[in-house]
């Protein structure tokens, strides 16, 4: 049997800390209580952060990236400091924990913040953690067989997060055109949300037609994953292709949840965890473009002139017919007999 490997093996924890806000019972007062250093990184920081991640990595992130123009953009001009090496970790953090209590509505409730900064060592890129929750109350059993209140962290139950892809942000401002998101978001409590979205500065510039490209890819690669009888295939495909174009005719965004179930209702959390996940970054809700949308299913295409006949389903592009800057058409995985025959002219 393989070695299990240990829970965290892929991460190098560089920094983390916690903070807190408090509120006091039946007063308009939120107080900061701050941490002083960091904490040293031993197993049990290397699990909590790697179960935070695992709990990110399920379903309903919301991807995007900071605010080009905003009133609120005190996190962002932190952070840069900060990569620049104009200040540390903690000064960092506590910069932002001001800047957080200055967003904080009067009515808004106490919780801790946990900031990280770690390296993923499966895709080498580097990125800062910001989560807020709280302790929930919970039970335990004692050793003499009684009930006994405690506080506990359910790190399955995320507040509110946020997580920055800083490699893929300092490509995007190198100018790297490709990258389209390098920060995902995700809550579990609305009137936490908001306030947390103007913390960070978060803006959505996912236009319908990248959105759609999205889905599609994401939804293809699934389909190939899985290996789906071609018949299976088709019939699936036309059901989300129905689905989104519904969508799109009553003006309302396609959800992801419901094109999970469509592919498989006994278990959607398996495409959903798919689609959301960093590599496609396809939102919960999807505007949907038409012409997009019908690349899921196979249209013929046909090109023909007296030197060079043309035929493939629409399918393939981008999986094994690619067009590049020249626009020259590139063919992969093409047919052995074809190659033969293509060899023996050579």
């Amino acid at each position: 049997m393989p070695e299990s490997k240990q829970k965290g093996h892929d991460l190098d924890v560089n920094n983390i800390i916690i903070h807190q806000v408090t509120k006091e019972a039946h007063k308009d007062k939120i107080v900061l209580k701050t941490a002083d250093k960091i904490l040293e990184i031993s197993k049990r920081e290397i699990f909590f952060i790697s179960d935070i991640k695992r709990s990110f990595a399920n379903s309903g992130k919301t991807y995007g990236v900071f605010e080009e123009q905003s009133a609120f953009t005190t996190f962002q001009n932190l952070l840069l400091k900060y990569r620049e090496k104009n200040i540390n970790f903690l000064d960092f953090t506590l910069g932002l924990m001001d800047f957080y209590k200055s967003v904080l509505p009067i009515q808004a409730t106490g919780s801790f913040l946990v900031f990280s900064e770690y390296a993923n060592l499966a895709n080498h890129d580097d990125y800062l953690l910001v989560l807020a929750i709280n302790n929930k109350d919970s039970y335990f059993f004692t050793d003499d067989l009684t009930l006994r209140e405690t506080q506990s962290v359910d790190l399955s139950k995320i507040d509110v997060a946020s997580l920055i892809n800083l490699s893929q942000w300092q490509n995007f401002k190198n100018g790297d055109e490709n990258i389209n998101t390098y920060l995902s978001f995700k809550s579990g409590l609305k009137d936490l949300s908001k306030y947390f979205l103007k913390f960070i500065g978060c803006e959505n510039k996912t236009t319908k037609t990248e959105g759609s490209k999205r889905l599609v890819k994401a939804i293809n690669d699934f389909f190939d994953h899985k290996e789906y009888e071609s018949d299976f295939r088709e019939e699936k495909l036309e059901e989300i292709k129905a689905y989104c174009q519904r969508c799109e005719r009553q003006g309302d965004g396609a959800s992801l949840h419901n094109i999970a179930m469509l592919i498989d209702k006994e278990s959607p959390d398996e495409f959903m965890n798919f689609a959301n996940d960093e590599k496609y970054s396809v939102n919960p809700f999807i505007s949907i473009d038409t012409q997009v949308i019908k690349l899921l299913t196979r249209t013929l295409y046909k090109s023909k002139n007296k030197d060079l006949i043309l035929e493939f389903d629409n399918d393939l592009i981008n999986r094994k017919i690619f067009l590049d800057e020249s626009n020259s058409i590139i063919i992969k995985d093409v047919p052995d007999e074809l190659i033969k025959q293509i060899q023996r002219h050579i």
